[in-house]
């Protein structure tokens, strides 16, 4: 499961802030791939694209149909490396619903 990774950070309840850096790499990324299908099959369906512009990060994950796959390009910038106890809940939200994003798996057919 995608965020078994992660589940130091997405308890219940927090007592204390979130230093992010601590426990992953916060720097801002930008990541390119491009996926190329094999002879005779193609994408089932080409994902939606998604952007998030929270207080906490950006963060947005595009996808291009190309002449022989996919180009995925996916770019993350967390805004803060604290997060405030009274703001963990928000940011659990919507680190959860990025993870879930990033996890999405792409489907070929003949």
């Amino acid at each position: 499961k995608a965020t078994d990774r992660f589940s130091e950070l997405l308890t219940e309840k927090r007592y204390n802030n979130l230093d992010l850096h601590q426990i992953m790499d916060i720097y801002p990324s930008i990541q390119v791939v491009n996926i190329e299908m094999p002879d005779g099959y193609r994408l089932s369906e080409v994902p939606k694209s998604i952007a998030m512009d929270n207080v906490f990060f950006d963060y947005e994950v595009r996808y291009e149909q190309t002449a022989k796959g996919m180009k995925v390009y996916r770019k993350l910038n967390f805004k803060n490396r604290l997060v405030k106890v009274e703001g963990y809940v928000e940011f659990k939200k919507s680190f959860l619903e990025m993870v879930e994003a990033d996890g999405l798996k792409l489907a070929m057919e003949k």
